[in-house]
C-alpha cells in the first residue's frame, strides 16, 4: 500500500490501537475510492455523467509532487488550462492555488496530500467528481458553491462542521469518515438514493 510522507507523519505520533484504526481507514479510502478519477456519475457507477466536447485526462499520482513544482507543472502547460480530469492523489501538495483557474475539470482526485486550505476549488462550478480524502481540511465551505458535485469523498481529515455541504443536493456519494462530525442535520438534504460513508462522534 502506498504510504505518502504525511501519512508517515501521522503514523509516528499514533499510539498503535490509533495505527491500527487509522490504517484501516487509508485501506477503505483505496477500496471504495480505488478508480482513476474519471468522468463516471460516482466511484462504483456504470452510468457515465453527460458527455463534454472533449475530455482532456491527466494522471500525475503518487509521483512525489511538491508545491513548488506544481506550480511549474502547471505553468508550463503540463497541465493543460483545458484539462477536464486531473489525478494528483498520493503527492505532497499543500498548496492548490496553481489550480485555481482549471475551470474546465469535471473531475479531481486530490487524495493523499498536504492539504489544509481548499479556497482555490471554489471557483471550479464544473466539478462532478472531487476526492479530496487523507487530508488536513477543516473547512469546507469553498465547497458550498459547487453544486454540480455528484461524488465528494473527505475522509481522514478534521472536519467537524458539514453544514456548507446543505446545498449540494446533487451528491449520490459522500464519504465522511474519520472527521470529528457531530452534527449530521444537512444530509436530510441529499437524495434517497445517496451513499453515504461517514463515521458521527457521539456528543
Amino acid at each position: 500500500m502506498f504510504t505518502s510522507g504525511y501519512e508517515k507523519e501521522v503514523l509516528h505520533n499514533m499510539k498503535p490501537a490509533k495505527i491500527k484504526i487509522f490504517a484501516i481507514a487509508i485501506v477503505l479510502i483505496i477500496l471504495l475510492t480505488a478508480a482513476a478519477c474519471t468522468t463516471d456519475a460516482s466511484p462504483g457507477s456504470t452510468s457515465p455523467s453527460p458527455p463534454i466536447t472533449e475530455q482532456v485526462e491527466i494522471d500525475l499520482s503518487e509521483r512525489d509532487i511538491t508545491d513548488a513544482q506544481l506550480t511549474q507543472i502547471v505553468a508550463s502547460g503540463e497541465i493543460p488550462a483545458n484539462v477536464t480530469s486531473l489525478n494528483l492523489r498520493g503527492n505532497q501538495i499543500s498548496d492548490i492555488s496553481p489550480l485555481g483557474g482549471l475551470t474546465n475539470l469535471s473531475c479531481l482526485d486530490l487524495q493523499i496530500n498536504r492539504i489544509n486550505d481548499i479556497t482555490p476549488l471554489s471557483g471550479l462550478t464544473n466539478l462532478s467528481d472531487l476526492r479530496l480524502a487523507g487530508n488536513r481540511i477543516n473547512d469546507i465551505t469553498p465547497l458550498s458553491g459547487l453544486t454540480n458535485l455528484s461524488v465528494l469523498t473527505l475522509a481522514v481529515n478534521q472536519i467537524n462542521d458539514i453544514a456548507p455541504l446543505s446545498g449540494l443536493t446533487n451528491l449520490t456519494w459522500l464519504g465522511l469518515a474519520n472527521n470529528q462530525i457531530s452534527d449530521i442535520t444537512v444530509l436530510s438534504n441529499f437524495q434517497s438514493n445517496s451513499f453515504l460513508w461517514l463515521q458521527v462522534v457521539p456528543t
